[in-house]
């Protein structure tokens, strides 16, 4: 988020958020890539547990800065509560000069580390589905499509993370992705060729899945079975046509190319085994992303030329 013409409070300022401020302390920052910083908001001892839906993001009031930045949440509300050894919320902060928020939250590190900011939950880009059937979630016919547009994967992890938790709590432990819908994951990330320095604790250049914001959570999320389906990965602005990501658990292939309307059909229409017979009253589907992608998505899904899903159906959210 973030905007040089409208704040990040104007732009949602019609969005449901909390009245309380939390208190979090900056914990922890680590580079993935070139331009994306992952922050660990820890809770202090002694404060209550922050409760937030995945997707949900955080009205976040740095030290000195007049207006607050908009970050989404990044974690699954589990590593909230008591239930974590340790309680936090993790955040990914894009490098943008232009939002005073994000400037400050990429300073050096030693100079933020440590310091307490206020944050506040908000937002309606929420998992569960809110028209989803209340089976949803232990209904292995359904189907939830994640299309991410480079850091509109932010509130998608956190929604994949918490669908994994609930596979793996699931009491159906002979099912691989336990009882819960199946999950085809669109992710279109820009190529990098080099990372600046001086981000934070730095990742393993050798390994490029983890250069990738996410990708390498995402790949254990399906190479473990904590969800059932696909992951698909699109690289742009870089040549060739199909290629393999190298990480250390495991290879991610990926599309050098953008997602297309096609592409979406396929998510939505066909079953990882090729069916083509799957009824769509049980399947949502999440677009984030710059609006020029999300405007395109969500036309051509509830658009008669698309799989001509019902507007309750296909949730998005814009990032500017």
């Amino acid at each position: 988020m973030g905007d040089a013409k409208e704040s990040h409070e104007e732009r949602t300022a019609h969005e449901p958020r909390e009245a309380a401020l939390h208190s979090v302390v900056l914990s922890k920052i680590t580079l993935v890539g070139g331009l994306v910083r992952i922050l660990r908001l820890r809770i202090p001892d002694g404060r209550p547990d922050i409760q937030f839906l995945p997707g949900q993001w955080v009205d976040t009031f740095c030290p000195g800065i007049a207006k607050a930045g908009g970050f989404t949440i990044t974690s699954a509300p589990s590593k909230a509560t008591a239930a974590s050894s340790e309680r936090y919320l993790e955040l990914a902060i894009k490098k943008s000069p232009e939002n005073p928020a994000a400037a400050w939250l990429w300073q050096d590190v030693q100079t933020i580390l440590g310091e307490t900011l206020q944050i506040r939950i908000g937002g309606s880009f929420v998992f569960p589905p809110p028209k989803a059937p209340a089976s949803f979630l232990q209904d292995r016919s359904a189907r939830v499509v994640f299309v991410a547009g480079g850091v509109g994967v932010n509130p998608l992890i956190s929604m994949a993370s918490y669908l994994g938790e609930i596979n793996r709590a699931s009491d159906d432990a002979n099912e691989p992705g336990g009882a819960g819908p199946e999950v085809v994951f669109l992710y279109s990330v820009r190529a990098e060729e080099k990372r600046p320095e001086n981000g934070g604790d730095g990742d393993d250049e050798d390994n490029e899945v983890k250069r990738i914001p996410f990708l390498q959570r995402l790949a254990t999320l399906f190479s473990n079975e904590s969800i059932r389906g696909q992951l698909k990965v699109f690289l742009t602005g870089s040549s060739g046509s199909e290629d393999v990501l190298s990480g250390n658990e495991e290879d991610v292939p990926c599309l050098r190319r953008r997602i297309t309307t096609a592409d979406l059909d396929v998510a939505v229409l066909g079953g990882v085994s090729g069916s083509n017979s799957r009824s769509l009253d049980n399947v949502f589907v999440y677009v984030c992303g710059v609006p020029t992608m999300t405007d395109v998505f969500v036309e051509h899904l509830t658009g008669k030329e698309g799989p001509g899903l019902s507007a309750h159906q296909v949730l998005c959210e814009k990032w500017w």
